[in-house]
């Protein structure tokens, strides 16, 4: 589906909003999945997507080549692809990571470890009173 969403995107050369609100669904969809059934370079990969997807919503910018490359990435990932080494799914990952820093896009979990860290630091502070 996510595949199939992508290319019609292509074909009308066009990624709107409304593209990427849909890809953002599909890819929490996949998270959940991956993460249930531990295809921990999957989840990873489908993360970075989903990060570069809601960046991208953010900054009211769309980039379809972006989103076409984390495809083809989880493709490569997918269960029933051919295995890859560990040097392969490093170097996938690390060019994934290159398009979230290319965007300055701050990743969900950096957040969620920010915001974490912030609420423990004002807990801790309020308990010294």
């Amino acid at each position: 589906m996510l595949e199939e969403l992508v290319r019609k995107a292509a074909v009308e050369e066009s990624c709107s909003q409304q593209y990427m609100q849909e890809i953002l669904c599909l890819g929490d969809k996949i998270v959940t999945l991956a993460g249930t059934f531990t295809y921990k370079n999957l989840d990873i990969a489908t993360r970075s997507l989903c990060d570069v997807t809601d960046g991208l919503i953010h900054q009211r910018r769309s980039n379809l080549a972006s989103i076409q490359v984390h495809v083809e990435a989880l493709r490569m990932m997918a269960p029933k692809s051919p295995p890859l080494t560990d040097e392969d799914v490093d170097k996938i990952l690390s060019e994934l990571a290159k398009i979230i820093t290319f965007y300055g896009i701050t990743r969900a979990a950096d957040s969620a470890v920010t915001n974490e860290l912030e609420y423990s630091a004002v807990n801790d502070a309020q308990k010294k009173r």
